[in-house]
This record gives structure tokens, C-alpha cells and sequence, in this order.
């Protein structure tokens, strides 16, 4: 706008090549270099530019890992428990920046799962705890499953859930329904509202994984979209999970797939042989002589 102005003035027409004076920031800070905030919780980071008088005001904010926390206009959103550095960097040639250190905190209240380990061909559970210092009683979720890995169906035709004795009460009911983008949703409840007994960090519920024939490697199962609730309908949004599934072969021999070829699975060959069923036994292991045919 000075430009155009003094364009218009008359004693200024002799002068054709009028700039803007360009004044580079000299320094840059945060209002905050060390800051802690709770899993879902966001903070805001105000910035400094020296001088006050500065052309170009504007600064790239960044992160040093988003799966623990991202920032967008100095507005920091913590996903993860963990330690992230976010940084603002001037962008008017200068590349001063700034940085604090966000340390991601547990909300107190969150499900939390492990990685796990199996053989292909068999149903696993997968467990998953609850932590919570504040009284939690209904929890939903979507599961994506890879290619390769579904969830077993019970006897009244629901996705499969097992929960704790210990800290699920008799009120508690399960509810589960294929979403449109094919993740299985569970939505779990009290019809009396009430809280989950039992210790924090405690097994809550399993899900029993169906692992397919043949296939080996790992596998990822995400749990999304996570929302813990207190009885009086309080919410916690929990970091979404992603549960590595470590899928080995059976070991030619090991007939009853606990890695190890010993007596038991000699027990567990015979009994076939004899037609006796076992629920353990993996029959391409039982077969080591590979014929197709579990036989003397």
C-alpha cells in the first residue's frame, strides 16, 4: 500500500522503481520449550518474531514424530504417550527457528494391547487391558483385519468377544456389526451403567483372532476409533492400536503346535491315526511323510 501511494504522490513520478523495504527476522521464540498434556489433549504455542517491525512474519511448524503428536498453526495435538520436538522455522530466508519439547502423557484412562505371536491355521486370543484411574463403563471400537485374519463367530452369530469375570459385572453387554468399509465394529455397555471392577492395567476382554491356513509373516490388526466412557457418560478418546501378528509355520512333527517335537505329539499323531479328534492338532505337521494321509 506505501507503494501504490507514493506512485500517486507528484513529486515521486521521476522515480519508477520504488521497492518495499525488506526487514529479515532476528530471532524467534516460543512462549513454551518444555511442555507435558495427556493422550486426545491439545496446547497452543504462540511464537515471537524479532524485530517487531519484521516483513515477513510467517514460520513452517513441524514435528519431530507425528505418530506421537502433530501441530498446525502452533495448535499441538497429542495422539501418543511419548516425547516429540515441535519446531516453528522462519520461511523469509533466514531459517531461524524455535522448539519446545512436548512430553505425551497417558489420559489415565486407555485400552491398551500387546504384540503377539502364533502359528497359522488356529484361533488366537488377542488381549486387550484396560488403565484407568477414573471409573470407565462402556468402550467402542472398530478392528481392521489384514487378508488373512478374521475374527471368530459365536454361537449367536456376533463377532467374537470373551470378557474379564474380574471386571466386567453381570449388566455388561456386547454389540458388534460389520461397518460399510469392513471393519467390525464392538460396542460394549451396562445396562445399569456401572463401573468396571478390578485393578487398572487388568485383562478386560479378549477377541479370538482366526489365523488361515498357509499364510506366515506379520500381519497388523488397527483397533480405531476408541471411545472409553464413564458412567456418567464422561468420554476419553483413546490413541488408536496397531497389534503386530506374528504368524509362523508349523514344524514338520510338531502335531500339536506348542514348538517343541516331543512326546505329546506322538500322543497327539497316534490318537489321529486312530481317529481319536484333537482340537491342537496341525495336520500338515502331524503328516511327515507329507503323503496327504495321517497314518502308522
Amino acid at each position: 500500500e506505501s507503494i501504490e501511494y507514493y506512485k500517486l504522490v507528484e513529486d515521486w513520478k521521476f522515480f519508477s522503481n520504488i521497492e518495499a523495504l525488506t526487514i529479515p527476522a532476528e530471532n524467534i521464540t516460543l512462549d513454551k520449550n518444555n511442555i507435558s498434556i495427556k493422550v486426545s489433549e491439545t496446547t497452543t504455542l504462540n511464537i515471537t518474531v524479532l524485530p517487531e517491525n519484521t516483513t515477513n512474519k510467517e514460520v513452517v511448524w513441524t514435528s519431530s514424530d507425528e505418530s506421537v503428536a502433530t501441530v498446525e498453526n502452533g495448535v499441538v495435538t497429542a495422539l501418543k504417550v511419548g516425547v516429540v520436538t515441535i519446531t516453528a522455522t522462519t520461511t523469509d530466508g533466514t531459517n531461524l527457528s524455535a522448539s519446545c519439547e512436548v512430553t505425551v502423557k497417558s489420559n489415565g484412562c486407555e485400552l491398551v494391547a500387546e504384540n503377539i505371536k502364533t502359528l497359522h491355521d488356529r484361533v488366537v486370543e488377542l488381549p486387550v487391558y484396560l488403565v484407568n484411574d477414573s471409573e470407565i463403563s462402556a468402550f467402542q471400537f472398530d478392528v481392521y483385519l489384514p487378508e488373512g485374519i478374521t475374527i471368530a463367530i459365536d454361537e449367536d452369530e456376533e463377532y467374537g468377544m470373551t470378557l474379564s469375570a474380574d471386571r466386567a459385572t453381570s449388566s455388561h453387554t456386547v454389540s458388534t456389526f460389520k461397518q460399510s468399509n469392513g471393519a467390525i465394529r464392538y460396542a460394549c455397555y451396562s445396562t445399569k451403567s456401572a463401573a468396571f471392577k478390578g485393578e487398572s492395567g487388568t485383562l478386560l476382554f479378549t477377541i479370538p483372532l482366526t489365523i488361515a491356513k498357509d499364510i506366515e509373516g506379520e500381519f497388523n490388526v488397527q483397533i480405531k476409533d476408541i471411545i472409553l466412557s464413564s458412567p456418567s457418560a464422561l468420554g476419553y478418546n483413546n490413541p488408536d492400536m496397531n497389534i503386530v501378528v506374528t504368524v509362523e509355520k508349523y514344524e514338520l512333527g510338531d502335531s500339536n503346535g506348542d514348538g517343541i517335537i516331543n512326546v505329546l505329539d506322538v500322543v497327539t499323531t497316534v490318537n489321529a491315526t486312530l481317529g481319536i479328534p484333537s482340537e491342537n492338532i496341525i495336520t500338515d505337521a502331524a503328516d511327515v511323510n507329507g503323503d496327504g494321509v495321517i497314518n502308522v
